[in-house]
């Protein structure tokens, strides 16, 4: 199934604007106050915050770790939807975007395994390579009959990977996935949690050195599963 992905499109906005290192960078201050945008059709949208405060005023990092709204739309808009979907699709999304200033919420409906594959770029320090699940065919005599090709391609500069890496670490830290301390003891983790309108959707994509794990929840209905990203897939991806 396909899902509407929440916050977990944040990422990739945050680090289309790391890539222009000369204009932004983790300190870049960003507005945090009310906001009407208008579609093309003069339609009013006043998107708010989770929490529905205003701080006035945040750095890029703290929009991203503790997942504002705000602050993440006035980031997109400011580098154009053209560059935001094409971040997206640097990190390995396939399919054609309909761009539009929901879209910087996540309003784009996605598999999980489709989310994973562009995560994947992420965890990697923005090496792509595209998911497989057979790296390679034995004979019973362990002659190699098929090998995958090996087909890393850097997508992300190393800097921007860095500095992603980093403030992905610190959402698990003190941002919206923080009970993964007590969770997981203190282990090392980096991830981004997810939650799509009136909580129909629960998603937690977590990440170390050798794993990568995409978690959701949700009713196949669609109806509300009552459940954050934190509240319900993030406890689950700590069970595993």
């Amino acid at each position: 199934a396909k899902r509407h992905i929440g916050s977990l499109v944040k990422p990739a906005i945050y680090v289309a604007a790391l890539e222009r290192y000369q204009q932004y960078n983790l300190a870049t201050i960003l507005d945090d106050k009310a906001i009407t945008l208008k579609n093309g059709s003069g339609k009013k949208w006043q998107p708010k915050n989770y929490d529905g405060k205003y701080r006035g005023q945040v750095s890029l990092i703290e929009g991203l770790v503790y997942s504002l709204n705000i602050p993440t739309i006035n980031l997109g808009m400011s580098l154009g939807l053209d560059n935001v979907a094409d971040a997206i699709k640097a990190l390995g999304y396939q399919h054609k975007l309909q761009m539009r200033p929901s879209v910087l919420l996540g309003a784009i409906n996605m598999s999980p395994l489709e989310i994973n594959q562009v995560y994947l770029a992420i965890a990697r320090k923005g090496s792509y390579q595209k998911t497989h699940t057979i790296t390679r065919i034995l004979s019973a005599n362990n002659e190699t009959l098929w090998q995958k090709e090996s087909n890393d391609e850097q997508r992300l500069s190393s800097n921007a990977a860095y500095l992603l890496d980093y403030a992905l670490a610190q959402v698990t830290k003190e941002g919206t996935a923080k009970s993964l301390n007590w969770r997981l003891n203190n282990k090392n983790v980096a991830g981004k949690t997810g939650t799509s309108n009136a909580l129909r959707d629960s998603w937690f994509i977590g990440y170390d050195n050798k794993h990568l794990v995409t978690t959701w929840l949700g009713k196949d209905n669609n109806k509300p599963t009552g459940l954050t990203g934190s509240s319900g897939a993030l406890p689950l991806f700590a069970d595993f």
